[in-house]
């Protein structure tokens, strides 16, 4: 081996690599490292420094926010494609509306089914506006971890009959009927409203979870941490005041891993295509439901990393 050559391996051995590239191009040899956005802490216990993703630092890429109350009025009463902000929605099962789907100016999208429709893949029979995923977030994977969050402006779901009413928004595909569906509902069983929850990766089993402590929530987040193919979500509620409140506010209502999963063959069959996945709003009103349900969604966003 030659001097330098040994010199080369010696330097490599001893202090590591001393390159930092920037998409295969090598840059300045300076005397510091400094990083921005990060909190940079010393680690004595692993003889290590960390770089850790300071707070406030978001890793997230926003791909839509649709703010529904800033459209004005405009009337959804037939099925077919809508555009907001450049967006294509698509409206469905109008049919089944109590009053015509419309956005008022302030307030939001207004989501009035009429009784006996439901959001229970693979019936969806409730009314509903969806925006496919891959429409929104560059290059969508099987594995890209991406999240929904969603603002519930108001809503006059039942305080007095179990769950019979249910205002939500769900990742769905209606093609394995694979979704994951978080919202508002009311359980009799402990007497106050509370977050709904429920997710199913082939439409037959799932997990379905209702907390009394979240009831007073107004914003709910499915998270995605692994992409669809891992199929575990974590939901979550916080409160809207504004603007969508920061991360660390978030209180997670529930991690789920539905039966059937990755643990069984077929898995990917039951996952299908992410073309064929939406985040999909919609309002149940479910048959013995005794009110005029209309629920109001102000706002919405998909963000992917």
């Amino acid at each position: 081996m030659a001097f330098p050559a040994i010199l080369n391996w010696l330097d490599a051995a001893l202090f590591g690599y001393q390159t930092i590239a920037n998409n295969g191009v090598a840059m300045p040899t300076r005397s510091a490292l400094n990083f921005v956005g990060f909190n940079v802490v010393d680690d004595p216990e692993l003889g290590s420094t960390d770089v850790i993703s300071a707070a406030g630092a978001s890793v997230w890429t926003v791909d839509n926010d649709t703010d529904f109350s800033t459209f004005g009025t405009t009337s959804l009463a037939t099925d077919g494609n809508y555009t907001f902000n450049g967006t294509i929605w698509t409206r469905g099962n109008a049919s089944n509306d109590r009053i015509a789907m419309t956005t008022n100016a302030g307030t939001g999208l207004v989501i009035a089914p009429a009784i006996s429709v439901v959001f229970e893949p693979p019936t969806v029979t409730a009314p509903f506006l969806s925006l496919p995923l891959t429409s929104v977030i560059p290059n969508f994977g099987l594995t890209t971890p991406f999240r929904m969050t969603w603002y519930r402006e108001s809503g006059n779901e039942s305080t007095t009959s179990l769950g019979s009413d249910i205002s939500s928004a769900a990742i769905y595909s209606p093609t394995t009927h694979t979704f994951h569906q978080v919202g508002h509902s009311f359980d009799s069983n402990i007497g106050s409203p509370s977050s709904y929850i429920n997710s199913s990766i082939d439409g037959a089993s799932g997990e379905t979870n209702e907390e009394t402590n979240l009831s007073s929530y107004n914003v709910f987040r499915a998270e995605f941490p692994m992409g669809l193919a891992s199929s575990w979500v974590v939901f979550s509620c916080s409160t809207y005041a504004g603007d969508w409140p920061a991360d660390d506010t978030f209180v997670t209502a529930y991690l789920a891993l539905p039966a059937g999963s990755l643990n069984t063959g077929g898995v990917w069959s039951k996952i299908g295509s992410v073309a064929d996945y939406a985040m999909i709003l919609s309002a149940e009103r479910r048959s013995g439901s005794p009110t005029n349900l209309a629920v109001t969604f102000g706002r919405t966003r998909v963000e992917h990393r």
